[in-house]
C-alpha cells in the first residue's frame, strides 16, 4: 500500500477500548489496544497515503452477546445493525477519520458520563 501509496487498513475496536472492563478485563484490554495501535499506525502511514483506522462500536446486533453469556444486557439495550456500523465506518474512511465511534447513542453516553465515577 506505501509503495502505490493508497489503501486503507479497518481495525475492528469497540467502545470497551474507553474504559474499564470490569468481568471482562482482558477483552476491553484488548480492544484499548486496537485503538492505540491503529491510531499510531494512522499517524505513520498518513504522509504515505495509506489511512488506518479504528472503528469503535458500541453494542451490535450480532451473536456477542449471546457467546459472551449477557442476554440480560442484550435484551435491555436498543441495538444498531451490522450494516448500521459498516455504513458509519465507510463515511468514516472517505473522510479520512482515524477514529469512529458508531452508534448516537453510544456517542453520546461516552462523552457525557465520567466512566470513572464510583
Amino acid at each position: 500500500m506505501r509503495k502505490r501509496r493508497a489503501g486503507a487498513v479497518v481495525n475492528i475496536a469497540s467502545t470497551a477500548a474507553f474504559f474499564p472492563g470490569p468481568y471482562f478485563a482482558t477483552y476491553a484490554a484488548s480492544k484499548a489496544f486496537v485503538l492505540s495501535f491503529s491510531q499510531a499506525l494512522f499517524v505513520e502511514n498518513r504522509s504515505h497515503g495509506v489511512l488506518v483506522m479504528a472503528v469503535c462500536p458500541g453494542a451490535t446486533a450480532t451473536n456477542f452477546f449471546e457467546v459472551a453469556k449477557m442476554h440480560t444486557f442484550a435484551q435491555r439495550v436498543r441495538m444498531q445493525t451490522p450494516e448500521q456500523v459498516v455504513s458509519e465506518a465507510m463515511r468514516a474512511l472517505r473522510n479520512r477519520r482515524p477514529v469512529v465511534v458508531t452508534g448516537c447513542r453510544i456517542r453520546y453516553w461516552l462523552f457525557r458520563v465520567d466512566l470513572f465515577r464510583v
